[in-house]
């Protein structure tokens, strides 16, 4: 299965999905709370990225500081920095997806 023509296959085991949103002001209240983020976004995968949410089988999520990024943002971090949209919003949702394994490892 195809994913839009772009070259590459829906995943078809079962996932993990890691959530990291980074801003300026993790605690600001206008934030949509972690939980509220959830779903919309792992619904926005079906079929896109993975062929249904029910391959979801683990989920992490959480809020942090743009300037202390947690250790699992890796790699990604300082194309996050040279980002112009991150410039004018001072936030960005990191994502990262793994094919699930019941070992955990933060």
């Amino acid at each position: 299965m195809a994913s839009k023509n772009r070259g590459f296959e829906l995943v078809q085991d079962l996932v993990e999905v890691r959530v990291i949103w980074l801003s300026t002001d993790p605690a600001d209240r206008r934030q949509p709370d972690v939980d509220n983020m959830l779903k919309p976004l792992i619904d926005a995968f079906n079929e896109k990225i993975i062929c249904d949410d029910r391959q979801v089988h683990r989920i992490l999520a959480e809020k942090a500081n743009i300037n202390s990024p947690p250790h699992a943002t890796g790699d990604v971090y300082p194309e996050i920095q040279d980002d112009e949209e991150y410039a004018a919003t001072g936030e960005v949702i990191v994502v990262f997806l793994n094919h699930f394994s019941r070992e955990y490892q933060p």
